[in-house]
């Protein structure tokens, strides 16, 4: 200790600690972007999202517009809320969900404002577009 004396000491313990600080918010950003890469790699998710982009809907009527199975689109919408890119209300019986509004997570909202601008000329995106325009709950339902 006679070497570095304490006052040098204590400074490296302080870096130290601000090192490992630091260390643990990059880990944490680093796990945030990774589950919005992992949650913007599958199709269907970002299909989703383009599809969120135009209106809020309940699974049953993103059900409808992506032809897949409901327990499907759960587990879609789980990753995409786990991501806060998706977030979800509850309203009476429906659950709604809606593109997260939050700036909580930077790399949920940079990935929102990216795909908003992306896949515009993309036939397939096109049509389920359209197609979600017409979902309607009640009707679905029925």
């Amino acid at each position: 200790m006679a070497k570095y004396g304490k006052k040098n000491i204590l400074y490296l313990t302080k870096l130290h600690y601000i090192l490992i600080f630091l260390f643990n918010d990059m880990e944490g950003n680093m796990k945030k972007l990774i589950k919005v890469l992992k949650a913007v790699s599958d199709p269907n998710r970002l299909k989703i999202l383009k599809i969120l982009q135009i209106k809020s809907m309940c699974v049953c009527e993103l059900q409808y517009t992506l032809e897949i199975a409901q327990s499907s689109i759960s587990k879609h919408l789980k990753i995409l809320e786990e991501a806060e890119l998706v977030d979800s209300q509850k309203d009476g019986l429906w659950v709604n969900y809606f593109l997260y509004k939050s700036n909580e997570n930077e790399y949920a909202v940079e990935m929102l404002e990216k795909i908003e601008a992306w896949l515009e000329d993309d036939m397939e995106i096109k049509k389920i577009i359209e197609k979600a325009g017409h979902a309607d709950r009640m009707e679905i339902k029925k």
